[in-house]
């Protein structure tokens, strides 16, 4: 049996969008999250999530033009298989929602 992680990134004021909080330039963070993804064997993200962070880091990846922290933060999420989950399923209910994810799981973590 594998571990789920669950991470999200919040300030202490309940905001949840990156886009409108600017996190400390520090790479201490950064290779802290580093470290976290190379643990893990699959990412999963929302639609939007995914969105906030493809092309960005891939294009990081690509140009090695940031800092050290930046660019490994890049290479190891470019490294890693992701599945993008989106909202557009007004015809699953709840707990068909739920078996599918648990079925996902399941195979794709065992």
């Amino acid at each position: 049996m594998r571990n789920v992680t669950y991470a999200i990134n919040l300030t202490l004021d309940g905001c949840c969008d990156h886009t409108k909080f600017n996190p400390p330039d520090d790479d201490e963070v950064l290779e802290h999250y580093t470290h976290l993804l190379r643990d893990f064997d699959l990412l999963v993200y929302g639609r939007k999530t995914y969105q906030l962070m493809v092309p960005y880091w891939p294009d990081i990846a690509k140009s090695q033009f940031e800092t050290k922290a930046d660019i490994e933060f890049a290479q190891t999420f470019v490294s890693r298989k992701k599945v993008v989950f989106h909202d557009r399923w007004p015809a699953l209910k709840m707990k068909m929602r739920e078996l599918f994810v648990r079925t996902f799981a399941t195979k794709y973590l065992n």
